[in-house]
């Protein structure tokens, strides 16, 4: 328990602060995800005055919303929110509880999803990298019953506004969870477009395998579930490069 509420805490400083509060994360996770309900949750954050517990409750909270705007929750919904817990944010088993708590509280109280959205944003200052990332669960939460209905849609567009995001980063979003075709999925990977020059996605290409090679996590030592992450996401850009290059006729 006590090893993986480490690893949670690295994932969430990695995400918010880099490789420095990745480490600052991974030493506070340790204390993240011992209590069962609402009462302690909070007093956790409060003696630790720790982001990650509320960057959980106000991603969890729009989940939740999210997952009830077409009027029901579907088993495939609450099955991607499993699988986001386990294997996107590789929590421990307390930790999975946790969220999962926070999920049903939202599910239940009658606050809004914009209520939700603003407090995560405003928490988290607009930080475009969390922004990113929130938006991405959103989509892949609406998109797990094998569409996206109006009414998340409407509130995808929402969230994107209140996060700060530009329609050129929920484009790319939108298109890696509901593109049109598998070749707008790769070329959104690469943050790209098809009408963008060889040159632009060759660049585009640099700067993430940049961001994300595995040799930046190896190198600082960092845990092995780190690196795992960083190298799929580096095979994800290597793969979608060379599905956008044969499709061009690129060199």
């Amino acid at each position: 328990g006590q090893s993986m509420g480490k690893i949670a805490g690295f994932f969430i400083g990695l995400i918010l602060y880099g490789f420095p509060g990745a480490i600052i994360g991974a030493v506070l996770g340790h204390y993240l995800f011992y209590a069962g309900n609402k009462k302690q949750r909070t007093t956790i954050f409060r003696s630790t005055n720790m982001l990650e517990t509320h960057f959980y409750q106000y991603l969890f909270g729009m989940l939740a919303k999210m997952a009830k705007a077409d009027g029901r929750i579907s088993q495939s919904e609450i099955d991607t929110i499993d699988h986001l817990i386990r294997n996107q944010f590789r929590l421990s088993e307390e930790g999975r509880k946790v969220a999962i708590n926070f999920f049903r509280d939202a599910r239940s109280d009658n606050r809004t999803f914009s209520h939700y959205a603003q407090t995560f944003a405003s928490t988290f200052q607009r930080s475009e990298e969390v922004m990113y990332l929130a938006l991405q669960m959103l989509f892949a939460v609406a998109r797990a019953d094998g569409r996206i209905s109006r009414e998340e849609e409407q509130l995808l567009h929402e969230a994107a506004t209140i996060f700060g995001l530009s329609d050129r980063h929920y484009q790319f979003v939108h298109d890696q969870y509901d593109p049109q075709s598998e070749l707008d999925k790769y070329y959104a990977i690469l943050e790209s477009k098809p009408e963008d020059s060889d040159d632009q996605i060759r660049e585009n290409y640099r700067r993430l395998a940049k961001e994300h090679h595995p040799d930046r996590a190896q190198g600082k030592g960092l845990p092995a579930d780190c690196i795992k992450f960083a190298t799929e996401k580096f095979q994800e850009i290597q793969e979608a490069l060379g599905k956008v290059k044969r499709a061009r006729g690129m060199q």
